[in-house]
């Protein structure tokens, strides 16, 4: 079975296959490879709730990460007492950041069961050179640290909100499958001119909605001629330079002496 679990103080999810048998809202013990921390179930996830597994990012398996057994009453009433831990962990954390004087933000704090290690999570624009800080952390608390970067689209679905159609975020949603978003996708559909602002959602990354009509984009895409393959049309014969996808249209440049271009439906073309 797939359960998706919901991790560390800040609320990351993963999809991790276990054989016992769980149910949503229980709390489990999760091996990261690198300590054991707490997790609680989202839900169980089926495969016919997705129906592009292959594509979709949302429900890919942490196959390095194992669900040893549920916790216990006494162990996640242990990690609830460390509030006032956590808060001065935190609060060591940011001012060695703005020491070392590093662009990235602190989102949260998990210690593991074991009380042996630590995970700071934060969230940066790029990849940030921190073993300093990692260092002098695990010098200071005398314990493993661990720094776990979050993209700004995990922090976009923790933090909840409405994008620009006034809709909730779709990564908060359950039903929606979330895939790579790509720049060739806003080719595809020829909006990539709008420019960055108006393609980019709240977390200033491509907006996940530029997947929801990529499937119907390819197939009208195949019913056209490829650019540069020759045409005939009522004009006379010609190679293409340019399509509408949306319209099925394509552009021709013609083979006379004027070397002119028509725009025509792809309906239109002769045999």
């Amino acid at each position: 079975m797939q359960y998706l679990l919901s991790l560390f103080e800040w609320g990351e999810e993963r999809t991790i296959s276990s054989d016992l048998p769980l149910k949503k809202g229980d709390t489990v013990i999760l091996d990261l490879g690198f300590g054991k921390h707490l997790a609680t179930v989202q839900k169980l996830i089926e495969a016919k709730e997705c129906g592009s597994c292959e594509k979709c990012d949302k429900h890919t398996v942490q196959e390095d990460y194992v669900i040893v057994r549920k916790a216990t009453s006494l162990e996640k009433e242990k990690v609830k007492l460390g509030v006032t831990k956590k808060k001065e962990m935190i609060k060591k954390c940011r001012e060695l950041i703005k020491k070392y004087e590093l662009p990235m933000k602190l989102t949260g704090v998990d210690v593991s069961v074991e009380g042996g290690g630590i995970i700071f999570g934060f969230t940066a624009e790029e990849r940030i050179d921190f073993r300093s800080l990692v260092r002098e952390l695990a010098s200071t608390f005398q314990k493993s640290v661990r720094l776990q970067q979050m993209g700004s689209r995990d922090e976009a679905r923790i933090k909840g909100g409405l994008g620009p159609c006034g809709r909730p975020f779709c990564c908060l949603s359950e039903t929606i499958p979330i895939q790579s978003i790509s720049t060739d996708m806003a080719r595809l559909q020829q909006i990539s001119h709008r420019g960055n602002e108006r393609l980019s959602g709240c977390c200033n990354r491509l907006m996940c909605c530029l997947a929801f009509e990529q499937d119907t984009y390819e197939k009208m895409k195949d019913k056209l001629p490829e650019i540069g393959s020759k045409v005939k049309t009522r004009e006379g014969e010609g190679v293409v330079r340019n399509h509408k996808i949306l319209s099925q249209e394509i552009e021709v440049r013609l083979g006379n002496e004027q070397k002119s271009s028509v725009w025509i439906n792809v309906k239109e073309i002769l045999e």
